[in-house]
């Protein structure tokens, strides 16, 4: 299929904020993974759901996007279908608009000793501030 000379548009994320989007791809991601594993086993969404002693409205919803998982749910998904949950929090290249760009002290860094002597004076002098 050749795609030379199609113009792409937004059309479907216009007016949406960045954290929108990235909530709507992150549960894309989930749902499809869920979705993917659950056949990859064999099993209907029938099974899986008495497997998570659910509904199987539920995880119907967890397949659609249409359910904001919590991270104790998410675990127990990820633990029945055999994978692992393993989120990732780190910082971005640029704060967000809006933010006034101070940034709190890197405590992972490899220069810095990240103890918890260290992670209190941060603590309190971003309670002073």
């Amino acid at each position: 299929m050749n795609f030379e000379g199609i113009e792409t548009t937004d059309w479907l994320t216009s007016g949406m904020t960045p954290e929108e989007l990235a909530t709507e791809k992150a549960l894309a991601v989930i749902s499809a993974e869920i979705c993917i594993r659950r056949i990859e086993l064999g099993w209907d969404q029938k099974r899986f759901a008495k497997e998570m002693g659910v509904s199987q409205a539920m995880v119907s919803k967890w397949e659609s996007m249409d359910y904001n998982f919590t991270i104790g749910t998410l675990i127990k998904v990820c633990y029945k279908l055999g994978l692992e949950f393993n989120p990732e929090i780190k910082k971005r290249d640029a704060p967000a608009d809006g933010d006034d760009g101070d940034k709190a002290e890197d405590v992972h860094s490899p220069e810095s000793n990240a103890d918890s002597s260290k992670l209190a004076r941060i603590f309190k002098k971003k309670r002073r501030t």
